[in-house]
């Protein structure tokens, strides 16, 4: 692993555990075992290093959803269960790889809007959403403008919720002693979502 990528990996542990604020361009020195002059060099400044994070794993999102969005885009009707599917599953995905810090920084960010993360965010994820939206607009041709966004919305919000806290929410649902799996948790989310993208049309 490169200086580059201890300082990713640390900032985005970092970041999810103790929240951006909290973290010290320091703490995030020592973590990754390296100096201030790495931190400079590589990023310049801890927005600089938050955005990098940001961008490090979005793009890893986006390339998991791309192949299922565009099946979604050719169906014809497209189908409610598969646009949830196509929400929840690169989420999940990310999560069983072990990649779930950087899902709580995200929901993190989503809960305080914090900036630049929030504006990075909503740019890097944008032309996806508006084409997931447009599918969700053919499953429901007169939906209001405003009950289309709402939807989308917490539809996102809640895939990042749920996963970014699995452990949590399968010892929830299940118990301390014998938590829901990974798949019956997921499974349960994306019907969630299903649900409510599929509302009658409004």
């Amino acid at each position: 692993m490169t200086q580059r990528d201890q300082l990713l990996a640390a900032a985005e542990r970092l970041f999810a555990d103790q929240g951006v604020d909290a973290t010290s361009l320091r703490a995030v020195m020592a973590a990754a075992g390296t100096n201030v002059a790495a931190v400079n060099y590589h990023f310049g400044s801890k927005d600089a290093l938050l955005a990098e994070v940001i961008r490090h794993r979005s793009g890893t999102l986006r390339a998991e959803r791309e192949e299922r969005l565009v099946a979604l885009e050719d169906a014809d009707p497209p189908d409610v269960h598969a646009l949830a599917e196509t929400i929840v599953g690169p989420v999940a995905a990310l999560a069983r790889r072990g990649d779930d810090a950087w899902i709580r920084l995200v929901n993190s960010i989503a809960a305080t809007r914090r900036e630049p993360g929030w504006t990075l965010l909503n740019e890097t994820f944008a032309p996806q959403a508006d084409r997931l939206a447009a599918v969700l607009l053919r499953i429901h041709p007169n939906l209001r403008r405003t009950t289309l966004r709402f939807r989308m919305a917490e539809a996102t919000s809640m895939a990042f919720r749920v996963v970014g806290d699995l452990d949590f929410v399968r010892r929830n649902v299940g118990s301390a002693a014998r938590p829901a799996s990974v798949d019956a948790v997921v499974a349960d989310l994306t019907e969630a979502v299903a649900a409510i993208l599929g509302g009658s049309g409004g």
